[in-house]
Formats: structure tokens, sequence, C-alpha cells
């Protein structure tokens, strides 16, 4: 398991003009990830944890890279979970 802090972010923009992060706050929540789930997977277990709304289904993009994972919805940006230092 790695640790992950979750970091929120302000958007402007809309669906038709599209969207920009306007800024982003780190907030205090950790969450401990398997770096060997699935999208699926971490989807599954981020809702379990309440991060992201059980209604929500397919809609959400996972996107980013080792230390960084991104969550669109419907295109536009919502979060990100960062690896902190181990």
């Amino acid at each position: 398991m790695k640790t992950y802090r979750l970091y929120t972010y302000d958007v402007w923009g809309n669906a038709n003009d599209g969207y920009e992060v306007n800024n982003v706050y780190c907030e205090s929540q950790t969450y401990n990830i398997d770096p060997n789930w699935n999208d699926k997977q971490l989807i599954n277990e981020l809702k379990k944890l309440g991060l992201i709304k059980k209604g929500l289904h397919q809609k959400i993009e996972v996107g980013g890279n080792d230390l960084t994972i991104t969550f669109d919805y419907k295109g536009r940006p919502e979060f990100e979970l960062r690896l902190e230092n181990n």
C-alpha cells in the first residue's frame, strides 16, 4: 500500500467552453492505495471510503502518473491524490 494525500480543485469553466483548474488545495485526508489496483478497483475502494459518491458510475476518468492520480467526472477535473513521501 502507498499513502496518497487528497488535493481538491477550484475549477472554472463549463462543458461547452472547457474547464480550467484555477487553484489546488491540499487537504488533510490521506488514503492508502494498492498500486496493483486497476481503475475500477480504485474507484470502488474510494467509494467505500466516501471520497467518491456511490451513485457515480462510468463517467469517472482516472489519469495521472506514478506520483499523482487524477480524477475527472464528465470531463470536469474533480480532485487528485498525490503520493506522500513514505
